[in-house]
């Protein structure tokens, strides 16, 4: 037979002992910052091992495709590895989905305007410089 666990052993003073069980909330929250750092971690991997990060946040893409900081990361990865359609596309994707992502915007714009697209590039920094003005190096690329 297991022990019980510590955390519903009542003790004197008060309901239960201080080690009560985490949260849903703590437990999300942990859930998240691991998912984080795996992206942290996964970025400083750039550039040299861009290909197989690219792979690695494929697979967690899979597992989450609405995942924002993987699809940027991933957009990056295209980018590094010569994939400049398939980060258009994500990137594009991204700024539909969520227009006050400045990150996205930029990276968009940067690739609109080489393609001779400087029409389309100034109308996502303007959004990008409308959407956080404090960034200075927005108002630079325009």
């Amino acid at each position: 037979m297991s022990p019980v666990p510590r955390w519903l052993v009542k003790s004197r003073g008060s309901k239960y002992n201080h080690r009560t069980p985490p949260s849903k909330t703590k437990l999300h929250m942990l859930e998240a910052y691991k998912k984080r750092k795996t992206l942290l971690d996964l970025e400083t991997q750039f550039p040299k091992n861009a290909v197989e990060v690219k792979q690695s946040l494929k697979k967690i893409l899979e597992d989450e495709p609405g995942d924002r900081i993987a699809s940027l990361l991933l957009a990056r990865c295209y980018l590094l590895c010569e994939e400049r359609s398939e980060a258009k596309q994500m990137l594009e994707d991204l700024v539909s989905q969520d227009p006050g992502n400045v990150t996205a915007g930029v990276e968009l714009a940067k690739i609109l305007f080489s393609e001779n697209k400087a029409h389309d590039a100034a109308e996502i920094l303007l959004d990008a410089t409308n959407a956080k003005p404090e960034i200075h190096e927005n108002w630079l690329l325009l």
